[in-house]
């Protein structure tokens, strides 16, 4: 079994806490003629083999999942010695996370402080600088296969946790009832425009399609 890391915006982060997100898509890199690379061997998209070549895993591999985050802590003065604890904070739902041990400190002269600990706020920092103890989610692969985009299935729309998005998302914004009138399949397509860019739906490109289910939280 292999870990590797995979990125998630915090709309989705809510949706994999929520339990509707059980699937992903991202877009499958292929080389100028058209097939998958993994070291040495290349596979067309068709092949049933063409799984060999995901980046993120096969069946039975984890995911541990990056997000918006920041470092934290906390401190006081206990038993004549500064106590601080460290942990991270997360934008998604704002939640935090604790490190189990306090860490005792002493000031610059060598002293304990003796008054209340003050600690800079830190500004968030992108998915991407998230280091691995700082993930508090991990998924485990259940499937993985090639297709095209557009051959999504409702069923599978769904799966990607886009029924549980708000309409205040940068691009899904619409109105209560105009959403109403929508299928998960057209909400995906929103969803993908709104991370891909205008016009990555009609693209239509090759991408991995990943089932999952999640082992913590």
């Amino acid at each position: 079994m292999k870990e590797r890391p995979i990125l998630f915006s915090g709309a989705m982060v809510r949706a994999l806490l929520a339990g509707t997100k059980t699937q992903t898509r991202r877009i499958a890199k292929l080389n100028d003629a058209g097939r998958l690379q993994l070291t040495c061997r290349q596979w067309h998209p068709n092949d049933r083999a063409a799984i060999l070549a995901c980046p993120f895993g096969l069946a039975g591999d984890r995911l541990w999942v990056r997000e918006t985050f920041k470092p934290i802590a906390s401190g006081q003065v206990k038993g004549g010695y500064g106590k601080v604890r460290y942990g991270f904070a997360y934008q998604a739902d704002g939640a935090t996370k604790w490190a189990r041990h306090e860490t005792e400190i002493v000031d610059l002269t060598g002293k304990p402080p003796t008054g209340p600990m003050q600690f800079q706020d830190r500004p968030w920092k992108p998915s991407i600088h998230m280091p691995k103890r700082a993930s508090r989610i991990t998924l485990e692969i259940t499937d993985v296969h090639v297709q095209r985009l557009q051959d999504i299935s409702e069923a599978d729309a769904r799966a990607e946790g886009v029924m549980s998005v708000q309409s205040t998302e940068p691009g899904l914004e619409s109105s209560p009832y105009y959403r109403s009138l929508m299928g998960p399949a057209e909400l995906f397509r929103m969803l993908w425009e709104s991370i891909n860019g205008a016009g990555s739906w009609d693209a239509n490109p090759w991408v991995w399609a990943l089932t999952f289910k999640r082992v913590t939280p």
